[in-house]
């Protein structure tokens, strides 16, 4: 997919990202389920991430921006979306990464 294409749908111009995917659909849905089989395989640990709209201006007087949630799929169904939206953390590596960066800073 396109930098730009992909940019729309971060700014709201876009209504979902399936719309401007450029792989077959059902490519791209075996291609999360093995995503998912493998990070069961591997331990890796799922964490959603939620993705909302950019450049969303607050309005006047107010504390803060809205938040404006973004949509993945035509459908909307919320297990889609979840699974859009779920990344997978390799819990031990971190770990690992952690510890020699304390043991390098110690040094």
């Amino acid at each position: 997919m396109p930098k730009q294409k992909y940019e729309d749908w971060r700014f709201g111009r876009v209504d979902y990202l399936e719309r401007v995917c450029t792989v077959n659909l059902r490519k791209l849905s075996f291609i999360m389920h093995q995503m998912r089989v493998y990070a069961q395989k591997t331990g890796l640990k799922p964490s959603f991430c939620y993705y909302k709209q950019w450049g969303v201006k607050k309005k006047s007087g107010q504390g803060h921006k809205p938040v404006v949630p973004l949509r993945f799929s035509k459908s909307g169904n919320p297990e889609i979306e979840k699974w859009y939206a779920t990344h997978f953390v390799d819990t031990k590596r971190i770990a690992d990464l952690k510890t020699q960066q304390h043991t390098e800073n110690s040094d």
